[in-house]
């Protein structure tokens, strides 16, 4: 009985220190580093070959797009989820061909959004508070349901017909360890998983994730982790692609210290470390996402053909005398990618700040879009919180 008791003791001690390891990968060989370089802004808008604004038609389901989500199933389709409240635009060459409420307890209907994809040109939106991730075509139209068995996953993306993956923290649907789980589509079991995260780790990281899909890829970064990860086509492995080398990186003690703090992300947060994304998204050249670096808000793109790193500071769009790309890249925000391009999009109010203040500027670039949006008010009623979308083209390999 005291030989039980001692090995009760140890494990749980095993498991106390191993919820207590903070995330630090060991750097592949094979893992690109690249250092954050923000000392040009200019960099940063040199990687930009095209700014155009997307003319999407305006109706009263316009109203409901609050905090969108771009997706491109083709071509010449461009589908809109809100996340805030359940509505789904889809447009063709910019008309709107259907719009529909997604969230309800009925069929094709969910409850909570989780995250949205294009798998073999249908829509596929998760649901996270019940674990199904349901399909419709580009017509809005549902079509079917994958049902998760193993409920561990906060994010839900299809890599194949045989296999997708989850990401998940979650304390009520998560099974604590795993960051990322492969799942069978067929039986919604996890067939396996990559990538254990601590207890601790868990704690500072928040949901959305960031996660990206391009060409049948998908790319994730684990917050303060420092790594860019790849999935292989198999669904069998995970890949180091670049490891990103900030100067102010956190301190694994900062987070030890306060680990009984009420709000630990928070608390990260305010200590000014480097090393969470956001608007994470990938091109054929590039990772661009939003960080906070030395304190400062960043817009960053990793250049994967010469593994470099050009960042914007955001700070030098605030001023009514910046330049106008300035102000306009301080004021749009990343919701979507495809092939080459950023799609972002900003309010209409905030549009005709920055237009006002550099009414007075020559710039091509502002008189170009100018033109662009002056046609769409003729064409349509704008109100200050119409979105306008923005299509941000970089460089091709």
């Amino acid at each position: 009985m005291e030989r039980i008791i001692k090995t009760f003791l140890l494990l749980i001690f095993i498991v106390s220190c191993k919820n207590n390891e903070f995330f630090s990968p060991v750097i592949d060989d094979t893992c690109n580093v690249v250092s954050i370089n923000t000392n040009n802004d200019s960099a940063y808008f040199n990687c930009i070959t095209d700014i155009t604004f997307i003319p999407l038609e305006v109706n009263e389901k316009s109203i409901y797009l609050n905090n969108p989500v771009m997706l491109n199933p083709n071509d010449s389709t461009i589908v809109l989820i809100d996340k805030s409240n359940g509505m789904m635009l889809g447009y063709v060459n910019c008309k709107n061909r259907f719009g529909r409420r997604y969230i309800g307890r009925g069929r094709g209907e969910l409850i909570e959004f989780g995250n949205a994809f294009v798998y073999n040109d249908l829509i596929g939106i998760y649901d996270c508070s019940t674990a199904r991730c349901l399909y419709y075509n580009t017509d809005g139209d549902y079509v079917k349901q994958i049902v998760l068995e193993d409920r561990y996953c906060d994010e839900f993306y299809q890599k194949s017909n045989d296999y997708s993956v989850g990401f998940s923290l979650s304390r009520e649907f998560g099974n604590g360890d795993y960051f990322c789980n492969v799942y069978n589509n067929t039986s919604g079991k996890i067939i396996h998983s990559e990538l254990f995260l601590s207890r601790l780790h868990s704690e500072i990281v928040s949901h959305p994730y960031p996660v990206s899909t391009h060409n049948g890829k998908i790319s994730f970064y684990i917050p303060y982790g420092y790594v860019i990860f790849e999935m292989d086509s198999t669904c069998n492995d995970v890949f180091q692609k670049y490891y990103l080398d900030f100067n102010d990186k956190l301190e694994k003690s900062l987070v030890k210290n306060k680990l009984n703090s009420s709000n630990l992300f928070a608390e990260v947060l305010s200590s000014g470390a480097s090393g969470n994304l956001t608007d994470f998204y990938e091109t054929n050249r590039y990772y661009s996402f939003s960080t906070i670096y030395e304190r400062t808000r960043y817009k960053v793109l990793i250049d994967k053909k010469q593994n470099q790193s050009y960042a914007f500071d955001t700070s030098h769009g605030r001023k009514k005398n910046d330049l106008f790309i300035n102000q306009l890249f301080m004021t749009i925000r990343p919701i979507g990618s495809c092939n080459n391009d950023v799609y972002m999009y900003c309010d209409y109010k905030s549009f005709c700040s920055i237009e006002d203040n550099c009414s007075m500027a020559s710039d091509s670039l502002k008189d170009s879009l100018i033109k662009q949006i002056q046609k769409y008010r003729e064409e349509y009623t704008l109100d200050d919180a119409t979105k306008l979308f923005f299509k941000i083209s970089f460089l091709e390999f």
